[in-house]
């Protein structure tokens, strides 16, 4: 899934290193220099909250997991909530913060009040603290135990539910006895196809673990239309002298039940498979129903999140997902890594539809111009302005911000971003290569080309919010973008 391996990998790496603890605290001002991303301190353990559930022992009618008692009492759903999950974002610069592994505690405590939401919260506690009422979500991987919360290992699942894990097929379609794996996790990879996998991972142990833990919402990772998993799993200390990871063709295939190997999917990542693309779709229904009609579950109100590479809204698949998430993750966002090339008019129309439809979209701009090796430690004022441009191109009132050098985990917080923009007075509008949208208080302006462009300005004394001189014409760069404030936008 786009920048899966670099997302997951971060993420695992951090969760298999995380250590100590970390409590709240009184919320403290930003940090000086605002978002220069000062070098990041170990944060508290992934799951310091709640120690992990012990491993239960084998036996013939095992329960994967025991609900936790007692649980805190559900807070109703507030009144006049907006048109999605998010408080209104109109004219401002909603933020959500992507994990927060490599953040202090004192980090998280200045951040949370600016923030709307926070994908894959590890120290929830800290972030509710500081912002009562903020989205504070859960990490998980659909195909997935969570190791940390059941404590179940491979032995466990080998010895209690054989036939729901999940095997790989070689490069050939032929059965293995090897685990499937998807990066990075010391979790066993289970048959999502079945719908016993999915009431357990949901009703049994994510919808308590979250309600006991102080989550508000579910973040589903590659929700993807591609069959990402390989084999085989080290990780769970399978080896295979002679497969060399990454360039086999292996998949995530299918169960055995005995001797018999039942086969679930015939594809691997580069080739669509019906058959995952329907456990998938139909995993993300699932969820959302439990979530909402379980008497145990519903009145907590939990919001499923979920990162998907975005495809064509005619897709049914694709409209299946959007009609059963309350939010909707874009990694690639305007920056595409830092490779640009995004059309930010289908991209905006998306978002547009998504918050029509009341799901909120979370534009996430990462801009590492090593690739990852490694990333720098801070955004430029050019990068980070474009961000901000594009992302108001199509924020509707529902829609948050994320710009960093990498792929997240680190204090993310600019003052720019109290930048107020006041009322959108149209969509956007296009000149040339030039996107621009004019507000009551202020302009934004991106240019989505290689080369440089220029853009005529209404007739208004303007301040461009990095202290760039504003000419007219505005001359714009490659892959420019302009935040400019102003007065009586509109006239």
């Amino acid at each position: 899934m786009f920048a899966r391996t670099l997302f997951v990998t971060a993420l695992a790496a951090a969760l298999l290193s995380a250590c100590g603890g970390g409590g709240g605290g009184s919320s403290t001002p930003p940090l000086p220099g605002g978002g220069n991303n000062p070098s990041p301190a170990a944060s508290g353990s992934p799951h310091a909250s709640s120690a992990p559930s012990a491993t239960p022992g084998p036996g013939s009618t095992p329960t994967p997991f025991a609900t936790p008692t007692p649980l805190p009492t559900p807070t109703p759903t507030p009144a006049g909530a907006g048109q999605t999950i998010l408080p209104n974002t109109t004219g401002r610069f909603s933020l959500i913060q992507v994990i927060d592994l490599r953040m202090t505690q004192q980090q998280i405590q200045a951040e949370a009040p600016y923030e709307d939401a926070v994908w894959a919260a590890f120290s929830p506690s800290t972030w509710n603290q500081s912002h009562p009422g903020m989205i504070t979500s859960r990490y998980m991987i659909p195909l997935n135990d969570e190791n940390a919360i059941s404590g179940h290992d491979l032995t466990w699942w080998q010895q209690n539910h054989p036939d729901w894990i999940l095997y790989t097929c070689d490069s050939n379609g032929n059965p293995t006895h090897y685990v499937a794996r998807d990066d990075g996790f010391p979790d066993v990879p289970l048959d999502f196809h079945n719908p016993q996998v999915i009431d357990y991972q949901v009703r049994q142990m994510l919808g308590p673990y979250m309600i006991a833990n102080g989550y508000n919402a579910l973040a589903l990772d590659q929700v993807s239309f591609s069959n990402y998993t390989s084999g085989p799993n080290a990780i769970l200390g399978q080896s295979d002298p002679g497969y060399n990871y990454g360039s086999d063709g292996w998949y995530g295939c299918g169960v055995w039940e005995g001797s018999t190997f039942v086969k679930r999917y015939t594809m691997g990542y580069l080739q669509p498979d019906p058959a995952f693309i329907a456990d998938i779709v139909n995993w993300v229904k699932t969820a959302r129903q439990i979530l909402t009609t379980d008497p145990t579950l519903a009145p907590y109100h939990l919001k499923l999140l979920v990162n998907h590479p975005l495809g064509e809204l005619s897709d049914p698949n694709e409209q299946a997902i959007l009609s059963n998430v309350d939010g909707i993750m874009n990694e690639n966002g305007f920056s595409n890594y830092n490779r640009y090339g995004i059309n930010v008019g289908h991209l905006v129309q998306y978002m547009q539809y998504a918050q029509a439809n009341h799901v909120a979209f979370f534009s996430i701009n990462y801009f590492c111009l090593n690739g990852g090796s490694p990333c720098e430690t801070s955004v430029t004022p050019q990068q980070l302005e474009f961000a901000m441009a594009a992302y108001q191109m199509g924020n509707e009132g529902g829609a948050a911000l994320y710009v960093s050098p990498s792929t997240g985990e680190i204090y993310s917080y600019h003052p720019e971003f109290a930048t107020r923009l006041g009322t959108p007075c149209a969509e956007y509008s296009v000149s040339g290569t030039v996107y621009y949208r004019k507000f009551t208080g202020g302009l934004a302006i991106v240019n989505n080309s290689f080369t440089p462009s220029s853009l005529q300005l209404p007739a208004h004394a303007y301040t461009d919010i990095e202290g760039r001189s504003v000419t007219n014409p505005l001359q714009l760069g490659a892959n420019d973008g302009y935040v400019l404030t102003t007065t009586n936008g509109c006239s």
